[in-house]
């Protein structure tokens, strides 16, 4: 779609504020991965926020990709049973209320967080005394694009220090038993609104990630800051740990870092400047030089890691974990605090924390085109630009925002405008003219023939 007028400049200055904002991905940055690589930001963002105002009154809230909101308010309370009236309130872009949905719970809640999904879903996660079991819970309940409950479920009867979103549509708790040497808790709530509660012994959880099978890979460091444990947890519990202890006197034996769990049930460790591949049995096999302290690794569908990891300073990066090299490297802010996927080719979601999510796009090249190789002294021809992104795939380039430079190689044959349209001269002599275009250091050149008429 074209952005015209003053819609294309607010776009411009959205785009320009958020570079300000983050200090800019670093233009050093751009040069030292490959030549022919943009990392940019696109106009998509989300906000999550806990505390928002909605029609004068307190309330949880979340921005939608579509440009709407989300919120989660307190409607009322029964004087018979204590129990609490919830309404979910989806907004459009324009405030156009376009469904709610009542929801109850008791006492609270103690906190509530909202998600949508990848799937056009959302799930609204509260925090409360859950009435049958007289204990605390949070209640999950998913909704589909209409406001409609498809399920809900009581999960975490502990205390929940945090609630990972998983790509598959799933969510993973962590917390403890509360005990005071602690027992590290933690749930894999299904997409389904299945779950299942594993305990993996003394300590905290210092990294969780998902697995291909919809698992989770865990580290948990002892409560004596002396050893860690990695876990591999499928949908029926613990499949393996592997420990790696140490002693006060001599500290840890292995800092591991972070893990990302493999197809085949095993995992990729993160740890000490090294990358440790241990197999389906938690048995490590092979070992390479990693030199990066990695704070986020997620497998990906193409069996590389996206890795957020910092050598002198923090860049984020895809991994191709066999040779332990970087595919492409990026220098990126120390707001930025996790990684992932995002929808579309070469996409990818970078939170920060408190502040927006915006969707970064790897941009591997610029390609031009005409509709003919060929045109006639005195006629004009429009030519048309797409980057190509990540994987191969094309997007057309909108020319009206200037944002592609064309030059001419012969410009006293033929000229081209900031749009594309490429005029050739009366009177220009037979021949092949070439016309290259730049975006943001993205390069391509076609030829095109100049005709005589006979």
């Amino acid at each position: 779609m074209l952005l015209g007028g003053w819609m294309r400049y607010l776009f411009k200055a959205f785009i320009f504020a958020v570079f300000l904002f983050f200090g800019v991905l670093q233009h050093e940055a751009q040069a030292q991965a490959t030549a022919d690589h943009r990392w940019a930001p696109t106009a998509d963002t989300l906000k999550h926020y806990e505390s928002t105002v909605f029609n004068g009154q307190q309330a949880y809230g979340l921005k939608t990709s579509d440009g709407g909101q989300l919120f989660l308010q307190n409607v009322g309370r029964s004087e018979d049973t204590d129990e609490v009236f919830w309404k979910v309130t989806k907004q459009n872009a324009d405030g156009q209320t376009e469904w709610f949905t009542p929801l109850n719970s008791y006492f609270g809640p103690y906190s509530a967080a909202l998600y949508e999904n990848n799937d056009g879903t959302y799930t609204v996660a509260i925090r409360d005394f859950h009435i049958p079991s007289d204990r605390m819970a949070y209640v999950f309940y998913k909704l589909d694009g209409e406001g409609n409950v498809l399920w809900s479920a009581p999960v975490g009867w502990y205390s929940v220090h945090g609630i990972v979103q998983l790509q598959s549509g799933g969510f993973a708790l962590y917390g403890s038993d509360g005990t005071n040497r602690s027992s590290v808790e933690v749930t894999l709530l299904g997409s389904d609104g299945s779950y299942r509660d594993t305990s993996l012994g003394l300590g905290v959880v210092s990294n969780i990630s998902e697995t291909p099978d919809r698992g989770l890979v865990v580290t948990v460091q002892d409560p004596w800051y002396t050893s860690y444990t990695v876990a591999r947890i499928g949908s029926c519990g613990k499949k393996w740990s592997v420990d790696y202890p140490g002693t006060e006197e001599h500290g840890y034996s292995r800092i591991v870092d972070a893990a990302a769990g493999l197809a085949d049930g095993g995992a990729y460790i993160f740890a000490e400047g090294k990358i440790f591949t241990v197999n389906a049995s938690g048995t490590e096999v092979a070992s390479r030089d990693f030199p990066y302290q990695v704070s986020r690794a997620r497998l990906l569908e193409d069996g590389d890691v996206l890795i957020l990891g910092r050598n002198g300073q923090q860049n984020l990066m895809k991994l191709n974990p066999q040779t332990g090299e970087p595919i492409w490297s990026y220098t990126v802010p120390d707001q930025i605090v996790d990684a992932a996927p995002a929808p579309g080719p070469g996409s990818y979601w970078l939170y920060t924390s408190g502040e927006p999510t915006i969707r970064y796009e790897l941009q591997q090249g610029l390609k031009l085109s005409s509709v003919t190789d060929a045109v006639y002294a005195g006629e004009t021809l429009q030519i048309e630009a797409s980057v190509i992104l990540e994987g191969g795939e094309e997007r057309a380039l909108d020319l009206t925002d200037g944002d592609v430079e064309f030059t001419s190689s012969n410009p006293n044959t033929a000229v081209i405008s900031g749009e594309g349209v490429l005029t050739v001269l009366l009177g220009a002599p037979a021949g092949t003219i070439h016309i290259t275009g730049d975006f943001y250091g993205l390069r391509d050149t076609i030829g095109i023939k100049i005709r005589r008429e006979e």
